[in-house]
């Protein structure tokens, strides 16, 4: 323990530094990501906790029910939001609270290990690229992980002798941190069984006292929950889901997509929700939607176990595997193509083996004293391996192994000032041996920029810029010509710049592999529309609906087809089963408008318009206007 350690001028000036420098690198990285078309308009998760906070800034509901999604990393946000009246300056914030991350790094690496430890693992978090990365981002580890932190911190703390305000503030800090991302959740117990034995002495007031710290930011967002759903989801009701993403037979481990849905964010959310009401037979509330999921990958489990400790032991590899899995983007491809101090940063192979003898070493010598680190680390890995592995879920270990990094520099310099070489050598080579073991690639990943390329081809594709999202979309496929999506997100474009035939092409080899593909399908049927076969479109559209009934963009181009078949009650039919299905589409209550219209029925036609108008965001600015035109001249 090292507590007794008394601090000297020079450590806190390099404790100042450190900090400094963290934040100094944090709006360099703001400043150069900037210049990503993602940067002023995010989509999928960064983009989900944009227009959450907006609706927060201004005061107005979000989603209806109890929380899918835990809610402090968007309040926030939304907090910030309403501050700066953009999204830069929150980002300045979070990259001054990466300043605070090591800061929180260097003070619990020197209360567990020393001053050599901590100013190790101090350089290693101003510095290292993801933690930068990820405090530039909408994105819930700028929060979680400086709140995890603090928490640990302030119980490593108590348990070297600091007073009950210790305890009380690491279980508050570590409760918030639950209201921000619910996986430390499987972690409290075990520490509240820390805090109640500690010392091999029985202590329950410690461990209910530490219970109560951290029901208490919780316990306010489950009534909520109650009050909103009508029953009980403790903190959000996503859990579920993201089980099945994670433990089908179809999963990868990382691909954060329920199989037959399309992979929008929104489109994904509602697809997933139909998707369960359908095989359940009727409608279903929020918690009962996130435990017939979870009674699904159960299902799986126990019905062929063999492949699902397979699939386990396969996630397990590509946590500790020496790629950034993206998630949202791909942040290898983006973080080098607009920030060149990245490539300075040490790899995750380093940390990796480093941090995993240090934690080993610290488990042994130290015993419980570290428990709150060590444990947190194993017990966090097993919550995301138990999921799915992404990059952004790896974060929070990070910081533990960087302290655990430092222990290990720490013991191999005194180990050389001591001159037992041996001893030196007993602690560096099962390093190098785990860090070169994470080098390697599994051969079943495809650590490629095909994902980087295709993302910023659909940014040129969103603004309109085909040509150029066209040569973004062949580098892509240069890189990895058997990408699942770059095909049916490249058949776009061809479509738009006169190439149908080479269109539909691109979309059939893809549905030869993968025959449900969203994204492909929703092409295919617009290149047959724009070709007016609309026999075909029927066909196509009604079979993959029989397979996959919750694909709403399938059934929305199925209303298109039979609309300019000349079957306007049936096309009216599809619409509303649309916007039902997916509450956020503008597409649909926009045809249901112009049907309604045509057939005389102002007044149900007004109500359709309005409701698309709802969701003017997601429709281009001549629509919109149509719309509103529509509205107006119906006396709306």
């Amino acid at each position: 323990m090292m507590k007794g350690e008394p601090w000297s001028r020079s450590e806190r000036w390099l404790l100042a530094a450190l900090g400094a420098l963290a934040v100094a690198l944090r709006w360099w990285h703001v400043g150069r990501m900037a210049a990503s078309p993602y940067f002023s308009e995010p989509v999928m998760d960064p983009g989900f906790h944009a227009d959450w906070a907006r609706k927060f800034a201004a005061g107005e509901p979000f989603l209806e029910g109890p929380f899918f999604r835990a809610p402090l990393y968007p309040w926030f946000l939304g907090s910030l939001y309403r501050v700066f009246g953009d999204f830069y300056g929150p980002r300045l914030v979070q990259g001054a609270l990466g300043g605070g991350t090591t800061v929180l790094v260097y003070l619990l690496a020197r209360q567990l290990f020393g001053r050599l430890a901590a100013a190790v693992a101090g350089a290693l978090a101003a510095t290292y690229w993801v933690l930068i990365y990820f405090d530039g981002e909408l994105l819930i580890p700028a929060l979680y992980v400086p709140l995890l932190l603090g928490g640990l911190l302030a119980c490593v703390r108590w348990g070297q002798g600091a007073g009950t305000r210790s305890l009380l503030a690491g279980g508050l800090a570590l409760g918030l941190a639950a209201i921000a991302r619910p996986n430390v959740l499987l972690f409290l117990p075990l520490l509240a069984l820390w805090c109640a034995y500690r010392g091999g002495r029985l202590n329950l007031r410690a461990g209910l006292l530490f219970g109560l710290a951290v029901l208490a930011p919780i316990l306010p967002i489950s009534i909520t929950n109650r009050v909103a759903g009508g029953e009980w989801v403790l903190i959000s009701s996503q859990a579920g889901v993201n089980l099945w993403i994670g433990n089908n037979p179809a999963s990868d481990g990382s691909t954060a997509i329920v199989p037959g849905t399309p992979g929008g964010w929104w489109e994904g959310f509602h697809a997933s929700r139909q998707l369960a009401e359908t095989e359940a037979g009727r409608e279903l509330s929020d918690g009962e939607i996130s435990r017939h999921y979870t009674g699904k990958a159960l299902d799986w489990a126990a019905s062929d176990p063999g492949a699902f400790l397979r699939h386990l032991a396969w996630k397990l590899r590509l946590f500790w595997t020496d790629w950034e899995l993206g998630n949202n983007q791909e942040i290898r491809f983006f973080a080098l193509r607009f920030n060149p101090l990245v490539r300075l940063s040490v790899p995750f192979s380093v940390l990796a083996g480093l941090g995993l003898v240090g934690m080993v070493l610290a488990a042994r010598k130290q015993r419980w004293a570290s428990f709150p680190l060590w444990g947190f680390a194993l017990v966090y890995t097993l919550s995301v391996v138990v999921f799915f592995v992404c990059s952004r879920f790896r974060v929070p270990v990070l910081p533990a192994l960087m302290i655990f990094a430092g222990h290990t520099c720490a013991l191999a310099f005194a180990a050389l000032r001591e001159r037992r070489l041996a001893k030196m050598a007993s602690v560096l080579l099962p390093a190098l041996a785990i860090g070169l073991l994470t080098r390697v690639l599994p051969g079943a990943l495809v650590a490629s920029d095909a994902n980087g390329f295709g993302q910023l081809a659909l940014a040129e594709q969103r603004a309109g810029r085909h040509v150029e999202a066209l040569e973004l979309f062949e580098a892509g496929l240069g890189a990895d010509p058997n990408h699942r999506y770059l095909r049916a997100w490249m058949a776009q474009s061809l479509l738009e710049v006169g190439e149908s035939g080479r269109a539909l092409r691109l979309c059939e080899e893809t549905l030869v592999d993968y025959p449900d593909q969203p994204e492909a399908l929703d092409v295919w049927l617009e290149a047959k529309y724009r070709q007016q076969d609309f026999g075909s479109m029927v066909r196509q559209a009604r079979g993959v609906l029989e397979r996959t009934p919750g694909l709403a963009q399938v059934r929305y181009q199925l209303g298109r087809a039979l609309f300019a078949s000349g079957q306007p009650a049936a096309a009216l039919d599809e619409f509303r089963r649309v916007h039902q299905e997916d509450p956020s589409s503008f597409n649909a209550p926009f045809a249901m408008g112009v049907i309604l219209q045509g057939a005389g029925d102002a007044v149900a036609a007004r109500e359709a318009f309005g409701a698309a108008l709802k969701n003017a965001a997601r429709a281009t600015g001549d629509y919109v206007a149509q719309a509103q035109a529509a509205l107006e001249s119906l006396g709306g």
